[in-house]
């Protein structure tokens, strides 16, 4: 019997990560994404890193912006574009890959209801690749004692240079997750 071709399409991975004005993604904004676009082996295709200024920054949540770093002065001296500009030029980078990410749950609820705001619908692969996920066991094992990026990339031998910078933080994760499933990042 022949082989149903979707079936066994290994789809390519949309490693991302997106720094945000608070928490809860029905009520704050992203201000910065990173994508790192990958195939099933891990090796990185293309990528993409935007600031945007959050449409409401007087609800922002002042933990997450000094998380974060957010300043509006500082945005816009990095290149900051609209929310629109944003994620119009991320639907490339996105489309048709499995999201992965360090907590990707966390992401992909903030990037699907920015798409929504925009009145777009997210088309990405349904499957999800999550280094939280993968690393479980060594936090069961007391292995890891948190769950967090900068305890995997320790953990992993991986520099995490500057945490909740959304480019650094998908490299790291990307990284990490090599490591983890002993992928090599060389083109074959």
């Amino acid at each position: 019997m022949p082989r149903n071709k979707r079936s066994s399409r290994r789809p390519e991975l949309a490693w991302i990560d997106v720094e945000t004005t608070g928490l809860d993604p029905d009520s704050y904004e992203v201000v910065e994404v990173a994508i790192i676009r990958t195939d099933a082996e891990l090796r990185e295709l293309r990528r993409y890193h935007a600031l945007m200024l959050p449409r409401r920054p007087w609800k922002a949540e002042p933990e997450a912006l000094a998380i974060n770093g957010f300043s509006e002065v500082r945005w816009l001296e990095r290149g900051a574009v609209s929310p629109l500009t944003a994620w119009r030029n991320a639907l490339p980078y996105l489309e048709g890959a499995a999201l992965a990410g360090h907590n990707v749950h966390f992401d992909a609820a903030f990037a699907t209801m920015e798409l929504r705001r925009l009145g777009w619908s997210p088309a990405w692969y349904w499957r999800r690749v999550d280094t939280v996920s993968i690393a479980y066991r060594l936090y069961l094992d007391g292995v890891l004692e948190k769950q967090t990026l900068s305890a995997l990339a320790k953990y992993c031998g991986v520099p995490h240079v500057r945490p909740h910078e959304a480019m650094s933080d998908v490299e790291t994760t990307l990284e990490c997750a090599r490591v983890l499933l002993g992928m090599s990042p060389a083109a074959e």
